[in-house]
């Protein structure tokens, strides 16, 4: 229960939180009052709630008159039809088995994800019953995996700011709408999904269609779906829970003995709907990506997000300047490279930090050029959803001009391990007999199958990264049409890249004879769930492959007499690749699905179906043992 009516307790403050009118989608709004008086907080409630009705009564005014709708309804589903048909004359000449049915498919679930996503906004997806329908009828997993891939391009297309400024130019050219308003874009958009979802389902249930059907089809979808939508010309839609402001209310100064701070003390005229808060935009953001970003990308943004606001000593986005970047970029350059890693700098200040790193040598401390503009990539990724946020972010950030010159390629920043390195890494006592599993360096007879001895291995024979593989879970081992493989997919321990890196790597032969179904098994006995459990991390901050990093370096400074320049254990992957594409006749869409990567164009990455598991299995037998 709140204090008053929007407010609640949030932590050490009060926050103001109040849902959309259903006219305008329902989101929630949620803004920092910034105090943790209540008495406070609910007369600058009070100013905030006021403010929120004007501003909803303005949002739920339309320039889309029914009339407006009917035409860009008639104008999306005849384009759309015309582009289905030139793009039909191309496929008929596709000489692939079942081509014509897999290309209906693509129609059929095209249609699907248009029309879900315009039913149920951004966050769209099948319920469980009707995924159980789907495979129950005449869908396959195929179309299934199909619709995911769909609605996962499609979201991407149709929420990003350049589809919006695209909606907004085709208001205003077509429509004549001068200043379209966040209604109109977020009506336009559903006219858009709709449309599109019709024309590909006319072209489906029909072999052709004229243009009367798609003035008729136009017709009978703005009947459906849109009549209580739209308002006569000059008419606005009623808001039920809005009510008129006061004209100049009057100001409500604090009692005596009441201290504001001074952002609560500030007038607030028109207050933003969002939270300010810089870690909060990101926060929001972040949250925004859903499932399309990994944990690992979005620890580091966050962390950058904190690291920015901790370097600045500034926590809201309408007060940076291009100065406080210019600054954080200075210090990124002399930011020691272990910075808080270890649990002794965890609780140290960023100046402490900062402090101790003038004693280190040159090579201790920096950002890379391609780490610093990554971070700053970040950065301007929250400042774009400030401002589409309609928070008054400044218009003097130039983050382009802060991007620091890179001076080697992508493929020279980290480079492969030779053949004659790996052989020589792996023949380690680690792989051959050890002391004890707690010198597991040293020459002995035990030999110890736990997380040093697997994870290596593994990604030597399967070009895996080390997360994919150190996540693991025992579940995650099985056997398809005969053959065993990684079932590599996001899952509670991590979050994979890139959606092409969900995927079916076989387990090679050579992992197979030094006895890992064994070791499976023996998981599986004793109750375990995690592949790996040794390498649970112990905080939020760390990952399964970070408790494995420093033996690793170990090991390969011990057999190599040092650590080379540029080769880390990512090196293994790129290992992989130079073999595999070294060997003649491999083909290049196998050896993507195998180590996933994206396809070469669009049509690879919307049409390319996953190569079969015993290409997969040829290929990964290419590469050669390396504990012998």
């Amino acid at each position: 229960m709140g204090i008053t009516d929007f407010v609640f307790r949030r932590g050490a403050s009060y926050v103001w939180r109040r849902r959309l009118p259903r006219s305008l989608g329902g989101a929630l709004l949620q803004v920092s009052l910034r105090t943790n008086e209540p008495l406070i907080a609910r007369r600058i409630a009070a100013k905030v709630t006021v403010a929120s009705n004007n501003l909803f009564e303005r949002m739920t005014t339309t320039n889309l008159t029914r009339e407006n709708a009917r035409k860009l309804l008639e104008q999306v589903i005849r384009e759309e039809i015309d582009r289905i048909q030139r793009r039909k004359i191309v496929e008929s000449d596709e000489a692939g088995e079942n081509a014509w049915e897999v290309n209906q498919s693509h129609d059929r679930m095209a249609a699907k994800a248009y029309r879900l996503l315009a039913e149920r906004g951004r966050s769209a997806a099948l319920t469980a019953a009707e995924h159980e329908a789907m495979t129950s009828g005449s869908g396959t997993e195929t179309d299934l995996a199909r619709l995911d891939r769909y609605l996962d391009l499609f979201r991407q297309d149709y929420w990003s700011d350049t589809r919006m400024r695209r909606i907004a130019a085709l208001l205003r050219d077509r429509l004549e709408i001068p200043s379209p308003s966040a209604v109109d874009l977020v009506q336009g958009r559903q006219i858009l999904l709709r449309g599109r979802a019709a024309a590909h389902q006319l072209m489906v249930d029909r072999a052709g269609a004229d243009m009367d059907e798609a003035d008729a089809l136009a017709a009978e979808i703005l009947d459906e779906h849109f009549s209580e939508r739209f308002c006569r010309p000059g008419q606005a839609q009623p808001v039920a829970d809005a009510f008129p402001a006061p004209a100049n209310p009057a100001p409500i100064a604090p009692e005596a003995g009441m201290q504001p701070s001074a952002s609560a003390a500030a007038p607030l005229a028109v207050p933003p709907m969002f939270d300010p808060d810089f870690v909060t935009v990101a926060e929001r953001l972040l949250a925004s990506r859903g499932e399309n970003i990994g944990d690992d990308t979005a620890k580091q943004m966050l962390g950058i997000a904190r690291l920015f606001t901790e370097a600045s000593g500034i926590t809201d986005i309408r007060e940076f300047r291009q100065g406080h970047l210019a600054r954080f970029v200075e210090m990124l350059r002399v930011l020691p490279k272990t910075y808080r890693k270890s649990p002794k700098d965890r609780n140290k200040s960023l100046a402490e930090i900062l402090q101790d790193g003038r004693k280190l040598p040159a090579d201790k401390k920096g950002m890379s050029e391609s780490t610093i503009n990554r971070n700053l990539g970040y950065l301007q990724q929250f400042f774009r959803q400030g401002r589409s946020e309609g928070l008054e972010v400044s218009q003097t950030i130039d983050i382009g001009l802060l991007r620091v010159k890179e001076t080697m390629r992508d493929r020279d920043k980290r480079i492969p391990y030779t053949e004659s390195e790996v052989l020589t890494i792996f023949q380690n006592p680690v792989w051959h007999g050890s002391k004890s599993a707690k010198r597991q360096r040293f020459p002995g007879t035990v030999l110890c199958k736990n997380s040093l001895f697997w994870v290596p291995l593994i990604c030597a024979l399967s070009g895996a990264r080390r997360e994919e593989i150190a996540g693991l879970q025992v579940s995650e081992i099985a056997e398809f049409d005969g053959i065993w493989c990684y079932d590599l997919d996001d899952n509670v321990n991590r979050t994979l890249k890139t959606p092409s890196s969900k995927r079916l790597v076989p387990i090679h032969s050579h992992v197979l004879e030094l006895g890992f179904l064994e070791y499976r098994a023996g998981l599986i006995k004793k109750g375990k769930h995690d592949l790996f459990h040794d390498l649970k991390p112990a905080n939020d901050v760390e990952s399964f492959g970070d408790g494995l990093d420093y033996m690793w370096r170990q090991v390969v400074k011990q057999q190599l007499n040092a650590l080379p320049p540029r080769k880390t254990f990512h090196s293994l992957r790129h290992y992989v690749i130079n073999v595999l594409k070294r060997k003649p006749g491999i083909d290049k869409q196998v050896l993507r699905d195998v180590v996933g990567h994206v396809g070469e164009d669009v049509h690879d990455e919307v049409y390319g179906e996953s190569m079969p598991v015993d290409a997969k299995q040829r290929v990964v037998e290419l590469l050669p043992k390396i504990v012998i």
